[in-house]
Protein backbone atom coordinates (compact mmCIF):
# COMPACT_ATOMS: atom_id res chain seq x y z
CA UNK A 1 0.00 0.00 0.00
CA UNK A 2 1.32 3.42 -0.91
CA UNK A 3 1.85 6.36 1.76
CA UNK A 4 -0.63 8.41 -0.33
CA UNK A 5 -3.52 5.82 -0.15
CA UNK A 6 -2.24 5.12 3.55
CA UNK A 7 -2.53 8.38 4.47
CA UNK A 8 -6.12 9.11 2.50
CA UNK A 9 -7.16 5.77 4.86
CA UNK A 10 -6.22 7.02 7.94
CA UNK A 11 -7.97 10.21 7.11
CA UNK A 12 -11.19 8.38 5.79
CA UNK A 13 -11.55 6.27 9.42
CA UNK A 14 -10.33 9.46 11.89
CA UNK A 15 -13.25 11.22 10.48
CA UNK A 16 -15.61 8.09 10.58
CA UNK A 17 -14.48 7.64 14.21
CA UNK A 18 -14.77 11.34 14.98
CA UNK A 19 -17.98 11.60 13.18
CA UNK A 20 -20.02 8.26 14.83
CA UNK A 21 -18.96 10.18 18.05
CA UNK A 22 -21.17 13.06 16.79
CA UNK A 23 -23.97 11.38 14.86
CA UNK A 24 -23.53 12.92 11.57
CA UNK A 25 -23.05 11.08 8.60
CA UNK A 26 -19.28 11.54 7.09
CA UNK A 27 -18.20 12.60 3.27
CA UNK A 28 -16.89 9.28 1.87
CA UNK A 29 -15.67 9.01 -1.71
CA UNK A 30 -17.24 6.59 -3.72
CA UNK A 31 -14.63 4.44 -4.98
CA UNK A 32 -13.01 4.00 -1.34
CA UNK A 33 -16.71 3.08 -0.44
CA UNK A 34 -16.08 0.21 -3.23
CA UNK A 35 -12.78 -0.82 -1.99
CA UNK A 36 -13.26 -0.58 2.13
CA UNK A 37 -16.80 -2.14 2.51
CA UNK A 38 -16.22 -4.28 5.39
CA UNK A 39 -14.09 -1.82 7.16
CA UNK A 40 -16.93 1.05 6.75
CA UNK A 41 -19.73 -1.56 8.51
CA UNK A 42 -21.79 -0.19 11.00
CA UNK A 43 -20.99 3.83 9.95
CA UNK A 44 -23.04 6.47 8.76
CA UNK A 45 -21.98 8.02 5.55
CA UNK A 46 -22.94 10.13 2.66
CA UNK A 47 -21.79 9.53 -1.12
CA UNK A 48 -22.03 11.47 -4.15
CA UNK A 49 -22.13 9.22 -7.27
CA UNK A 50 -24.67 7.80 -9.64
CA UNK A 51 -27.87 4.89 -8.40
CA UNK A 52 -28.31 2.35 -11.38
CA UNK A 53 -30.20 -0.54 -11.92
CA UNK A 54 -29.24 -3.77 -13.31
CA UNK A 55 -30.45 -7.51 -13.48
CA UNK A 56 -28.05 -8.24 -10.02
CA UNK A 57 -29.90 -4.95 -8.14
CA UNK A 58 -29.08 -1.65 -7.32
CA UNK A 59 -26.17 -0.12 -6.99
CA UNK A 60 -24.32 3.05 -6.30
CA UNK A 61 -21.00 4.03 -8.75
CA UNK A 62 -18.89 6.37 -9.74
CA UNK A 63 -20.84 8.24 -13.03
CA UNK A 64 -20.17 7.02 -15.83
CA UNK A 65 -18.47 3.97 -14.29
CA UNK A 66 -17.49 1.09 -16.40
CA UNK A 67 -15.62 -0.94 -13.74
CA UNK A 68 -18.09 -3.09 -11.40
CA UNK A 69 -15.33 -3.38 -8.28
CA UNK A 70 -16.22 0.19 -7.72
CA UNK A 71 -20.21 -0.22 -7.50
CA UNK A 72 -21.76 -0.92 -3.60
CA UNK A 73 -24.89 -2.40 -3.41
CA UNK A 74 -28.25 -0.32 -2.27
CA UNK A 75 -30.95 -2.31 -0.02
CA UNK A 76 -33.62 0.54 0.04
CA UNK A 77 -36.07 -0.22 3.05
CA UNK A 78 -38.12 3.04 2.55
CA UNK A 79 -38.45 2.91 -1.40
CA UNK A 80 -36.42 6.12 -1.95
CA UNK A 81 -35.41 4.61 -5.53
CA UNK A 82 -39.12 4.62 -6.59
CA UNK A 83 -39.64 7.76 -4.95
CA UNK A 84 -36.56 9.73 -6.92
CA UNK A 85 -37.83 7.68 -10.33
CA UNK A 86 -41.18 9.46 -9.83
CA UNK A 87 -39.97 12.54 -8.71
CA UNK A 88 -37.84 12.82 -11.80
CA UNK A 89 -40.28 11.08 -14.12
CA UNK A 90 -37.60 8.70 -15.74
CA UNK A 91 -37.23 4.75 -16.53
CA UNK A 92 -35.34 2.56 -14.18
CA UNK A 93 -33.12 2.51 -17.06
CA UNK A 94 -31.84 6.30 -16.22
CA UNK A 95 -28.45 5.95 -13.91
CA UNK A 96 -30.05 9.41 -11.01
CA UNK A 97 -26.99 10.80 -9.84
CA UNK A 98 -27.07 12.28 -6.46
CA UNK A 99 -25.71 12.64 -2.85
CA UNK A 100 -26.95 9.02 -0.79
CA UNK A 101 -26.79 8.77 2.72
CA UNK A 102 -27.16 5.47 5.16
CA UNK A 103 -25.68 2.58 6.70
CA UNK A 104 -22.65 0.62 5.29
CA UNK A 105 -24.13 -3.03 6.51
CA UNK A 106 -24.09 -6.67 5.99
CA UNK A 107 -26.77 -8.60 5.33
CA UNK A 108 -27.87 -12.12 4.52
CA UNK A 109 -28.74 -12.81 1.00
CA UNK A 110 -29.79 -15.72 -1.49
CA UNK A 111 -27.10 -14.72 -4.02
CA UNK A 112 -25.25 -16.03 -5.28
CA UNK A 113 -25.50 -19.06 -2.41
CA UNK A 114 -28.47 -19.01 0.04
CA UNK A 115 -26.78 -17.62 3.56
CA UNK A 116 -24.18 -16.01 2.27
CA UNK A 117 -23.43 -12.25 3.20
CA UNK A 118 -23.38 -9.03 1.55
CA UNK A 119 -22.24 -5.11 2.04
CA UNK A 120 -24.82 -2.68 1.19
CA UNK A 121 -25.60 0.65 1.66
CA UNK A 122 -28.63 0.93 3.51
CA UNK A 123 -30.13 4.06 2.14
CA UNK A 124 -31.70 6.53 3.91
CA UNK A 125 -32.20 9.73 2.32
CA UNK A 126 -31.23 10.64 -1.81
CA UNK A 127 -30.24 14.59 -2.07
CA UNK A 128 -30.49 16.49 -4.92
CA UNK A 129 -31.33 13.65 -7.45
CA UNK A 130 -31.17 14.21 -10.96
CA UNK A 131 -30.85 12.49 -14.31
CA UNK A 132 -27.10 11.04 -14.95
CA UNK A 133 -26.42 12.55 -18.39
CA UNK A 134 -22.59 11.84 -19.97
Amino acid sequence: MTYRLRYVMFTVMASLALSAHAGDAVSVDIRLLAENQQQLIGQHIVVHGCLVMTPHGQFIEPCGNKDWHQSTLVWDPNELIVDAFGTLKTGFSTSIEGDFSGVVTSRAVDWPQPGSRRVFLELESIANPTPYEP
